[in-house]
């Protein structure tokens, strides 16, 4: 905005400049206080952002001539002069100079929208005496306070209102922006509230099952060194059981071998040294005495083997300090034997088979001694085929019950006689011929 009522410079019409203080002097008319303010401010802003060179600046103000009698202002662009009025309007009177008019109003947007202007849109170029705050509507976005002077010159077809009336209309804006913003306050802090109970409600649930967590591990892990414990337990007592076993086959052998030998020198030294008289004294009781150690001859001990495995995948039993958690591994002496084991059934159950109805049989898993496994993990495969169609064979499942035993289940298609064979840990079962009677008694054979 445009403050005319500083000083400037004056150039005679020789183009001189002349630094005169518009303000100081007396008896100077306000007409020339604002040719000499005019003047200064198109010098200063509107002729210098054209022009790149001080030679060229220096040609444009040579052009830009005021005659002290004509009155006359010279265009440096067209050399058309214009008279000056006279009277109270001065310039005022002139029309607008559209292309300056421009430039005042891009300088001033730009002084406006630069960084450093922390004042923008107050009239700070005007006299504090000359100010009449108006607002104008159409430089920029924003509303901005204008004085009296600015309104006529630079803002002269603008729509303008006054700043009382301007207030009042954005005060009513304010006042109803701020009635539907308090809501909107209320709401963020009532929401802020809950979030913040939320956020202690979180903190306390997680830190209640980070309890749940360490309580659950330390109890795993107590009962996983507990299950050590008790594994290792077992295999030092099947190693003490298989070594006093073995200690004592080695004692009875060592008995049996003194026994033998003596009964043997004896009999040596009978037979080299004694006449026919005493051997035949002698001979009852050395034929007793080596029918004794043939008697107690016996092969090892069968049941002293090396059989000791570790089963991962068996469920343990419970221990002391368990409490629903499952534990997984065994320690067991025993070893499966195909000759052992087989098919339990009963004579009825087979006199009743049919086709499409579902089969159920079940399978004994012994080691070497005819005892019953105490577990599962055993491999068992099977192979069932109709005998006249050896090509396809009938699916079966098998389930292990953990007890050594495995439940077979199959459903025979047809009636016929079928095939069925065995495999425990890839050996095959003895095979025995069975009855398979059809639902409509046709009577037919299942081969174990």
């Amino acid at each position: 905005m445009i403050n005319f009522a500083q000083a400037g410079d004056q150039e005679t019409g020789n183009g001189e400049a002349v630094n005169d203080n518009v303000s100081g002097t007396i008896g100077e008319s306000r007409f020339d206080q604002l040719r000499a303010s005019f003047q200064n401010f198109r010098e200063q802003n509107c002729l210098r952002s054209p022009v790149k060179s001080d030679k060229c600046r220096d040609k444009v103000k040579a052009r830009v001539i005021y005659g002290d009698r004509e009155k006359v202002l010279v265009c440096p662009t067209c050399n058309h002069p214009t008279e000056l009025p006279a009277g109270p309007g001065g310039i005022g009177q002139l029309p607008q100079h559209f292309v300056l008019a421009r430039k005042i109003e891009n300088i001033i947007s730009q002084h406006s929208s630069s960084p450093g202007s922390s004042r923008h849109g107050s009239p700070t170029n005007c006299a504090p005496p000359s100010i009449t705050f108006a607002m104008c509507e159409l430089c920029s976005d924003e509303v901005t306070v204008i004085c009296g002077e600015c309104s006529t010159l630079l803002h002269r077809d603008h729509r303008c209102t006054t700043v009382s009336r301007a207030g009042k209309v954005y005060g009513r804006f304010v006042r109803s922006a701020i009635e539907q913003t308090r809501p909107l306050e209320d709401y963020a802090m009532q929401s802020v509230g809950r979030l913040n109970d939320l956020t202690v409600r979180i903190n306390s649930r997680c830190e209640a099952v980070q309890q749940e967590v360490d309580a659950f591990v330390d109890e795993y892990v107590a009962a996983l060194e507990e299950h050590r414990r008790t594994l290792s337990e077992q295999i030092g007592n099947i190693r003490q059981a298989k070594m006093e076993m073995i200690m004592a086959q080695k004692l009875d052998l060592e008995r049996r071998s003194q026994n033998s030998r003596a009964a043997i020198e004896f009999a040596e030294e009978l037979m080299t040294e004694g006449s026919e008289v005493e051997n035949l004294l002698f001979v009852s009781l050395l034929l007793k005495r080596f029918e004794q150690c043939l008697k107690s001859t016996r092969a090892l001990d069968s049941t002293v083997t090396d059989t000791v495995q570790f089963l991962a995948d068996e469920e343990a039993p419970n221990v002391r300090v368990q409490t629903g958690v499952p534990l997984f591994g065994i320690v067991t002496t025993q070893k499966a034997d195909p000759q052992q084991s087989g098919i339990e059934h009963s004579a009825g159950e087979l006199a009743t088979l049919k086709a499409h109805k579902r089969v159920q049989l079940t399978l004994i898993v012994r080691d070497y001694e005819g005892r019953r496994l105490g577990h599962g993990g055993i491999t068992v495969q099977t192979d069932l085929r109709f005998r006249d169609d050896d090509d396809h064979s009938v699916p079966m499942t098998i389930v292990d019950n953990r007890d050594g035993s495995y439940g077979l289940t199959f459903v025979p298609s047809r009636p016929g006689v079928m095939h069925l064979m065995l495999f425990v840990d890839g050996k095959l079962l003895e095979s025995e011929e069975k009855q398979f009677i059809h639902r409509k008694d046709d009577c037919g054979r299942i081969v174990l």
